[in-house]
């Protein structure tokens, strides 16, 4: 039972203006502010499916070659507009969109101070090489010796790839050719200084050479780029 209390003074009960008579604004700010983390839930979740999708569909393509290119800009390199990049994906009809030829040129070997830049580019070019992701490098002729050594050669030997008729139409001064302590020499890249890669664009390097990587995953399309920059 309740206790009496003299003090205490009731409160008159407050009349609730039922929904039905809200205006549609108020009625909006009602269900706004009574759900509007719901709301938030909503947009949200629209925005991350939205997102996913579309980098799903930005990356939903099959890499027919990847090559990294080191210190080998040219023209329209950035927006996958180049010479190399354009011309390759004619040369092997692929759609450039559900199948492409992956030309990268985010790589640098030329030190600058306290850059870490070509350290990182090194250690990506061998970590994609050792995980069999990458077929090819292009690079100037003064660093596609740079990772080779006795143990290992890292780019393929070219006599293995190509016919004594394509090698001989490249030509023995457009091969370059890595020496063992032994002596033996093994031509394991091209010299493109010749070709159209080099004499019809803005290349920046004055000899780029092209090496398959041994470990290349899709060795028949890395071939095909010798033949396609050679004419063959």
């Amino acid at each position: 039972m309740a206790r009496f209390n003299p003090f205490r003074k009731e409160n008159p009960k407050e009349r609730q203006t039922s929904f039905k008579e809200l205006s549609l604004l108020q009625k909006i700010r009602y269900i706004v502010g009574y759900y509007w983390i719901w709301f938030l839930v909503v947009v949200i979740s629209g925005l991350v499916i939205a997102f996913t999708w579309y980098d799903h569909k930005l990356n939903d393509f099959e890499t027919v070659i990847m090559v990294d290119a080191v210190d080998v800009r040219m023209k329209g390199c950035d927006y996958d507009e180049d010479y190399i990049t354009t011309n390759f994906t004619k040369y092997l009809n692929l759609d450039g969109k559900n199948r492409r030829a992956i030309i990268d040129f985010g790589y640098t070997l030329k030190n600058a101070g306290s850059d870490q830049e070509a350290q990182l580019s090194a250690d990506k070019i061998v970590t994609m090489a050792s995980t069999s992701n990458l077929d090819a490098c292009l690079m100037p002729d003064k660093q596609i010796l740079i990772f080779s050594n006795d143990e290992t050669t890292f780019f393929e030997d070219l006599r293995k790839l190509l016919t004594a008729e394509e090698l001989e139409k490249i030509g023995d001064e457009n091969l370059v050719y890595f020496t063992k302590t032994t002596g033996e020499k093994i031509p394991v890249a091209v010299n493109l200084k010749d070709t159209k890669i080099k004499t019809e664009t803005d290349c920046e390097a004055d000899a780029p050479c092209y090496g398959i990587v041994v470990s290349a995953p899709r060795k028949d399309a890395a071939v095909d780029f010798i033949r396609f920059a050679f004419e063959l």
